[in-house]
């Protein structure tokens, strides 16, 4: 599950050139076959297939020349239900691609692809494939280790270190507990939660970061990260960026 989320996470360092082209007659432009597969998350965070949000009646393909002012992209529109579109005609280039889900009007994002860097080539048809999560969204964050004594360690310098929790805690009690390697996170990288359940009213979510020994107790402890609509999970498949946290190592 995690390998799955953090491909869409990178995605956008990721050039398609390397998937399947099929040339076309048109050798002024190109086009993206653009490809929108719906997912929930069970119980284990675990992904399974999903359909369209009610009320997401239209997929909104943004392409948008790579360097260029977001008002820039070319856009095409279609019906969730249709699973895939064409952004036609592109001038042969390097483009971020991305789909909404939206209402008829456009006035209700009920959920939101990653971009993916895609590679246009002139008279050739490049597809791009998204997978999107519908119903739950995720936060992304780092971690330092910071000793009691000063200064800042690497995971391994720490004796029985054995991972790190992420708990994410709703607001009526409930909570999901995403443990990953300390490597994983540690400054400059980044990680993400296992998906989180999401709400177009904006699910809340208090984050605590424990660093775990073998018995998976913890032996250290970030600032705990308060519930808060600034980084409420409003939408599907939203990455909420909680920065870096300092983990206290005792």
């Amino acid at each position: 599950m995690k390998n799955l989320i953090l491909s869409a996470l990178v995605i956008g360092a990721a050039s398609q050139a390397a998937g399947c082209i099929i040339v076309s007659d048109d050798d002024d432009t190109g086009d993206a076959l653009v490809t929108w597969d719906l997912l929930s998350a069970d119980q284990n965070g675990n992904a399974i297939p999903a359909g369209c949000p009610a009320g997401a009646t239209s997929a909104i393909i943004y392409a948008l020349p790579d360097g260029a002012p977001a008002g820039d992209a070319y856009i095409d529109k279609y019906n969730c239900a249709d699973g895939g579109g064409t952004a036609a005609d592109l001038p042969e280039g390097r483009y971020l691609v991305w789909v909404r889900l939206t209402d008829t009007s456009e006035a209700t994002l009920y959920a939101e692809s990653g971009s993916l860097v895609t590679d246009i080539v002139q008279g050739a048809s490049t597809p791009v494939d998204h997978s999107i999560f519908v119903d739950h969204a995720f936060y992304q964050l780092s971690w330092t280790l910071n000793p009691t004594g000063g200064g800042s360690v690497n995971c391994s310098q720490v004796v029985g270190e054995d991972g790190v929790s992420i708990v994410a805690t709703a607001q009526g009690g409930s909570f999901i507990d995403t443990i990953v390697d300390c490597e994983e996170g540690l400054a400059p990288a980044s990680t993400i939660t296992d998906p989180l359940p999401s709400s177009l009213s904006g699910a809340q979510y208090t984050i605590a970061v424990s660093l775990l020994n073998a018995q998976q107790q913890s032996i250290g402890d970030a600032p705990t990260v308060a519930a808060s609509p600034d980084i409420a999970l409003n939408y599907g498949n939203e990455f909420e960026d909680l920065g870096t946290l300092a983990i206290e190592v005792r």
